[in-house]
C-alpha cells in the first residue's frame, strides 16, 4: 500500500487535503487556504466529490477531503506543518496565496520533487522546475494594459480588480490533477512518507508534474496550456466598454 498527497492554498492559514484512494493505493492531495475562507474549502470539496462521481475521469481512485491549519505568521511552524504533510505522503501541493509563504512550501517542494501548483500573480520570469502557475504570465497583462493606453491615449487610468479568482483557479488545480492522474491510473506507481530530515525525494514527481504540464483544456477563464516555465502564455484576452446598453465586447 502507498500514499500520495497533494497540498495547495489560496491565501494564509489553513491546509486542505484530498486523498485519493486505487485500489490498495492511497494518494492524499491538500490545499492551503485562508481562515475563515470556507466558500474556498466548500469548492475543494465540491470538486472532490464531482470528480468522484465521474467514474470516467478516475475509474480505479476515490479523492477523500481533509483540512488542516497552516499557521503562515510562524514560518518554522509553517514548515513543520508542511513537512508533517509530506510524512503522510504527498503527490502535489496547491497554494498557498501569499507570496513569502509560497516562497517557503515551493523550496520544500523543489527539495523532495514534489509538484506544487501556485494559486496567486508570481511576477517572478524564474519558475521552479517542480512549479506551476495558474495565472496568466503577468507580463502579458502589463502589455495588454499598456497597448491599450498607447492605442486609446489616455492620459489617467485606475485598475480595478477583485481578488476572489482562487476560487477558479481551485477548480482548474482539480481538472488539472485528475487528468494527470487519469493518465497515470492504469501505472503501478507508489508515493511513500517522506522526512523533510533525512528523506529521498519522491521517484515520480517530475513525471506527474510532466503529465500536469501537458494536459491542455478550456476552463473559466478560456485555454489552459503551460509553457515550458510553467506558466500560462497562451492566452485570449476580451475588451469589454461599459455603456448605457450595457456591456458590450470591443
Amino acid at each position: 500500500m502507498s500514499c500520495v498527497s497533494i497540498g495547495g492554498s489560496t491565501n494564509l492559514n489553513a491546509v486542505n487535503t484530498a486523498l485519493v484512494c486505487k485500489n490498495l493505493l492511497k494518494s492524499k492531495t491538500c490545499a492551503l487556504l485562508n481562515k475563515g475562507e470556507a466558500e474556498h474549502e466548500l469548492t475543494f470539496r465540491y470538486a472532490v466529490d464531482r470528480i468522484n462521481n465521474d467514474s470516467n475521469i478516475l475509474p480505479q481512485t476515490t479523492l477523500i477531503a481533509h483540512v488542516a491549519t497552516l499557521d503562515i505568521a510562524d514560518s518554522f511552524l509553517a514548515q513543520q506543518q508542511v513537512c508533517g504533510l509530506l510524512r503522510n505522503g504527498v503527490v502535489a501541493v496547491l497554494g498557498p496565496h501569499d507570496s513569502i509563504a509560497s516562497m517557503h512550501v515551493q523550496s520544500i517542494c523543489e527539495t523532495f520533487e514534489i509538484p506544487h501548483i501556485e494559486t496567486r500573480y508570481d511576477f517572478e520570469s524564474y519558475r521552479a522546475d517542480l512549479s506551476l502557475n495558474l495565472y496568466p504570465r503577468p507580463s502579458l497583462i502589463t502589455d495588454a494594459i499598456i497597448d491599450l493606453i498607447k492605442e486609446w491615449r489616455w492620459k489617467t487610468f485606475a485598475v480595478v480588480y477583485e481578488d476572489n479568482s482562487e476560487i477558479v483557479f481551485q477548480k482548474f488545480f482539480d481538472r488539472l490533477l485528475a487528468n494527470a492522474l487519469h493518465d497515470l491510473d492504469g501505472n503501478q506507481w507508489r508515493v511513500d512518507p517522506i522526512s523533510c530530515a533525512d528523506g529521498h525525494p519522491w521517484p515520480h514527481g517530475t513525471t506527474l508534474l510532466n503529465y500536469m504540464r501537458q494536459n491542455v483544456f478550456y476552463g473559466m477563464t478560456g485555454l489552459v496550456k503551460f509553457d515550458e516555465s510553467g506558466f500560462r502564455s497562451d492566452i485570449s484576452l476580451e475588451i469589454l466598454s461599459l455603456s448605457e446598453d450595457g456591456v458590450d465586447v470591443v
